[in-house]
Parts: structure tokens; sequence; C-alpha cells
């Protein structure tokens, strides 16, 4: 009896998917369902999968957005100007009760900018820090019928071509700022800007060490030769054991001064905020 139960059953299930098979083959109605069935779970897979790639995206193009931003800033433009671009500042000071007003902008934590405006409120330089290893912005300048090119944290001092006119400003603190720079003043071929890209220990003041450790052989440098203080000399002047040394020291710091200007008007110490300003 149940042996004859089971054979019924599969009988039944047989002639059942027969049933179905001819049905679907044959029938218009139901390919048409079974296709829009198909259809629609193509779609959703597909839709899930690009919003997937904009959300992932979105969280990697913040840089590009700010690396565009950093490209529109001169020296020489308004103080407006860089408000529009980077917000308002979080600091401003006037040092001495002097004529020149530096405001201190950091649109995200991963970076510094500092403008330096006169009494009508021109920029006549800014100085922008990043403070973060995948935070690599890149600024061109004007070198007669050539263009140089720094990138944050990926070149190295000795990468831009060096000439008599590159001096190293440099110093080494105690309690005081310690960076290192190229300062450099082309005339014509730089449209009469100065120009520096180095290292400083702004990013110090955001960190539980309170190191940069860019500057390490720079304060070995300075130990070495008993340079305590700020020493500026040309860059030809050190030796080649020390040229090759402290060239591989990456810069975290690019700065321009508008035409005629420079940097020791503007920024006659370190170049770019000071950690002191900005730390906790």
């Amino acid at each position: 009896m149940g042996s004859d139960d089971g054979q019924e059953r599969r009988r039944r299930q047989g002639s059942l998917a027969e049933r179905f098979d001819r049905l679907t083959g044959r029938s218009l109605p139901s390919k048409v369902v079974l296709f829009a069935a198909g259809l629609v779970t193509a779609i959703s897979t597909l839709t899930t999968a690009v919003v997937s790639v904009v959300e992932w995206r979105a969280k990697d193009d913040w840089r590009s957005i700010e690396y565009a931003k950093l490209g529109r800033l001169r020296a020489g433009h308004t103080l407006e100007s860089f408000r529009a671009v980077l917000g308002a500042p979080l600091y401003r000071r006037t040092p001495n009760g002097g004529d020149l007003t530096y405001s201190t902008f950091s649109p995200r934590p991963e970076y510094w900018v500092d403008v330096v405006a006169d009494s009508d409120g021109a920029s006549v330089a800014f100085a922008v820090t990043s403070c973060y290893e995948d935070f690599r912005p890149t600024f061109t300048f004007r070198n007669g019928s050539a263009h140089s090119r720094v990138t944050l944290r990926a070149t190295r001092f000795q990468d831009v071509e060096q000439s008599p006119a590159v001096n190293v400003k440099a110093s080494r603190g105690g309690t005081s700022s310690s960076y290192a720079f190229h300062v450099f003043y082309g005339g014509n071929p730089t449209s009469y800007r100065s120009l520096a890209w180095g290292v400083n220990d702004t990013c110090a003041a955001l960190t539980e060490d309170q190191t940069e450790e860019a500057l390490e052989p720079w304060a070995e440098w300075h130990n070495r030769t008993r340079q305590f203080l700020e020493v500026v000399r040309p860059w030809q002047e050190l030796g080649p054991s020390d040229r090759q040394r402290l060239g591989r020291v990456v810069v975290n710091t690019y700065a321009e001064t508008d035409p005629f200007t420079e940097f020791s008007k503007v920024y006659p110490k370190q170049i770019d905020v000071d950690r002191i300003t900005v730390r906790p």
C-alpha cells in the first residue's frame, strides 16, 4: 500500500513538472512574467553595486575636492577670496600691533593654511602644511618657461631643482619651534615671488609625542654643527654628505609670497602657523 502511494506521488509530481514546463514553454504571458522578474532582480543587483561604488568614491573624493581648493589659492589674492574657498579662519593675530594680519584656516583636520594680509586686505603670502601622510596636495610655480612642482608628504628637499639662489632656513628649538626650509627667490622667472618648501613642527601639536619625525635629521645636523639658533645659508654650502642625507627629508609645507615680497618680511621665523598657536 505504502509503495503504491509513493509511486502515485512521484507520478503526480512528474506530471505537474511536465505541465509547468509545457506552460512556461508555450505561454507568452508566463515568459513575460519570468523575464520581468529576472530583469527586476538584475536591476536591483546593479543598483546596489552602483550605490556601493558611489559611497566608496564619496569617501575617497574629498581629497580631490580639497586639492582643487588649494590649487585655486594664490598670494596676492584678497583675504576675502581665501575665506570664500576655505571658510572662516580659526585664528587671527596681528603681532606687535603691526600692519600685517595672520589668519589661520583649517577646513579639515588634515591641513592648515596660514594667510598673511596687509591693511588693505590683500594677501602678501600664504602657506599650507599637511599633517597627514595620505594628504598630498601639489603646488606648481612658474620658473621661467618651466613649471616646478612640490607635493606635500611626497616631495623631498632634493627633488626640486637646486640653484645658488636656494637658501636653507632652519632652526632647532627647545620650547620654541623647529623648522627647516628651502627659500627661493628667482626674480623674473618666478614672477618676482619668493617660494619656500620644507618641514615645520606644527603637526606635532596634534600628536602625543609632540614630534615631527622628518625634523630628526635636521636636529642631528644642528647638534653636530652646533647651530642651536636659526641659521640661513646657501644649500650648496652644506657638505655633500649632509646634502645627501638631509635631501631625503620629505616636506610637509609649501609657501609663496606675492611679487616683490620677501619671506623675512612676513615670516621672520617659522613659515606657516606656529604650533604654539594651534596646539590644544
